[in-house]
């Protein structure tokens, strides 16, 4: 059985080992709350990292996406400049065949004029009339 002085020595005693760890504490907390601070600064690093690995990879996208959007562009222009070589070929084309059909006609029309003609004369010579086709 404990002695009638040894109760107040223990109770001294942990009254001291009471007053230390409260003395411990501040000093315990601090490490504590860098411990903490460092464990979140790790974490958000981590997060940081796999936000900037996932914007790389959208990155790398994009890239891939404008790399195909520059070569249709390329390829819409070529054809754009080949349609354009061959409007104006074809413009060409369709004014050498006016001028060409011009000249049949300044050709053809006094024909006509004197194919007519002999038609009418022909006509009064044999006495027939127009037909409703020559009218």
């Amino acid at each position: 059985m404990p002695s009638v002085l040894q109760m107040p020595l223990d109770a001294l005693r942990t009254i001291g080992e009471s007053i230390r760890g409260l003395a411990e504490l501040p000093a315990s907390l601090e490490r504590t709350l860098r411990d903490t601070n460092a464990l979140l600064e790790a974490a958000r690093f981590d997060q940081l990292a796999a936000h900037a690995e996932r914007i790389s990879g959208h990155l790398e996208e994009l890239e891939t996406v404008t790399g195909q959007l520059v070569k249709t562009a390329s390829a819409l222009t070529a054809a754009a400049e080949g349609a354009q070589r061959q409007l104006a070929r074809t413009t060409e084309d369709l004014d050498a065949a006016n001028r060409r059909l011009e000249q049949i006609l300044r050709v053809t029309q006094p024909i006509d004029r004197v194919g007519k003609s002999v038609a009418e004369q022909l006509r009064r010579v044999t006495g027939r009339r127009r037909s409703r086709g020559q009218e």
